[in-house]
């Protein structure tokens, strides 16, 4: 098929129903034209439904991106449906990433069916699963997890459905751009994104990928599971750990200088505060003045915002919390007893 011809709708119906989540989130490529650099940036403009010329992503949007007329054509698409679920599932392999031909074998031993999508020069490219049902977001990342960690492979390798690394019960929107598809970044040189096992014509590429069979996804879910139980439990031991860790600092730092109690720009005289800088006070520590310390009166240091911040710099450490408390109580005792 040449480029002049158009794409027949029987061939463009089966590629959405295979990539497209959800037609509702959908992006286009856009080149950005930077007078400063004398260059094109490349960028991807999503399409929200509250733009004057939003539409569904819809065949004719998937016709225009595998027979472009124009850069806008590139569609990049959701990873994710609107339940957090996915038909698919995707790796990324950048320049010189290893690794790539590793996963494509362990993964059909698996008795799972990869389809390679070749990338640019040097990149190996993109790696898709095809899923008979939709699978849940969380699980499909957690198998990602396990599997590269099984293989060795590093596990920064890019994988869509995107995950945050501190947050994993937590997923991201995240999307892909479209096999098929020219990639309009400078120095892509115009790259379509091709099947590697099929030749690069349009319609025997549609043929390809068409016919390409959907991987049940029971098993992987299963290890995809077996991954968050056992990421919950190691979650589960670090908040232990951690908890013990905080306990035993709080044990050691009793009785030293910790989070302060009350506003002491509250309880003092202001006639009795020097400033010493842009943020902070200085005058007489209550708790040396009852010790008969502090003749020069600047021990103690207070913060100009937040009363609840300050320090007494006696020796050492200093007095804490607790002493500067004690004494401001025992002085205000003391006050009222003279009073009566």
């Amino acid at each position: 098929m040449s480029n002049h011809e158009v794409v027949s709708t029987s061939d463009i119906h089966p590629f959405f129903e295979r990539f497209i989540n959800t037609p509702f989130l959908w992006s286009h490529q856009l080149l950005i034209w930077q007078p400063k650099k004398q260059t094109h940036r490349l960028t991807y403009c999503r399409k929200k439904q509250e733009h004057e010329d939003y539409r569904p992503l819809g065949l004719a949007h998937i016709r225009n991106h595998i027979q472009p007329s124009s850069v806008s054509d590139t569609l990049s698409v959701a990873a994710l449906d609107e339940v957090f679920c996915c038909k698919w599932c995707c790796w990324d392999f950048d320049a010189n990433e290893p690794g790539g031909e590793e996963l494509v074998s362990a993964l059909r031993e698996l008795g799972l069916n990869p389809v390679r999508e070749g990338g640019r020069v040097e990149r190996f490219g993109h790696v898709w699963l095809f899923f008979s049902e939709p699978v849940p977001a969380l699980e499909l990342a957690a198998f990602s997890r396990a599997f590269l960690s099984f293989l060795k492979l590093n596990p920064a390798i890019e994988f869509f459905p995107k995950q945050s690394p501190k947050e994993r019960n937590k997923i991201g929107l995240s999307s892909v751009r479209l096999p098929l598809g020219i990639h309009n970044k400078p120095g892509a040189g115009g790259a379509r994104g091709w099947f590697e096992d099929a030749p690069r014509d349009i319609e025997a590429q549609l043929n390809y990928i068409n016919r390409q069979p959907y991987d049940t996804p029971e098993g992987l879910k299963k290890i995809g599971q077996m991954q968050q139980a056992i990421e919950h439990k190691e979650d589960e031991r670090k908040a232990l750990q951690e908890a013990k860790q905080r306990a035993e600092r709080a044990a050691q730092n009793d009785g030293k200088e910790s989070v302060e109690l009350i506003d002491l720009l509250q309880i003092l005289d202001p006639s009795t505060l020097t400033p010493i800088s842009v943020d902070w006070y200085s005058t007489r520590c209550p708790a040396c003045a009852a010790q008969g310390k502090d003749t020069a009166g600047d021990n103690l240091n207070i913060n100009k915002r937040n009363g609840k911040w300050f320090k007494c710099w006696e020796g050492g450490e200093g007095h804490s919390s607790k002493d500067i408390i004690g004494a401001l109580d025992l002085k205000a005792k003391t006050g009222a007893q003279r009073r009566g």
